[in-house]
């Protein structure tokens, strides 16, 4: 076994026993992130709120550094003030 299965399955390990812990303490709430399961109706649902998550990211980042950020831009920047 290499290093990054061993590692993908501790992360998973891991997952679930959050997964457990948050399931016993929903408070009423119903789990809508990640949608359970494999099947086409879940993985459309778990797109759809990643793109919202990215989104609330990308506000927060904006707010709080007052600036939008370039992360996932191709952005490459050239600093003028060493060619004058």
């Amino acid at each position: 076994m290499s290093f990054g299965s061993d590692r993908n399955k501790f992360r998973e390990e891991k997952l679930k026993e959050r997964f457990e812990f948050e399931k016993g303490r929903t408070g009423g709430y119903e789990l809508i992130y990640p949608a359970p399961g494999e099947t086409p109706e879940s993985k459309e649902k778990n797109k759809r709120y990643e793109t919202y998550i990215k989104k609330a990211n990308d506000l927060w980042d904006e707010f709080t550094t007052g600036r939008k950020t370039l992360k996932d831009d191709k952005f490459e920047f050239t600093d003028d003030r060493n060619n004058k």
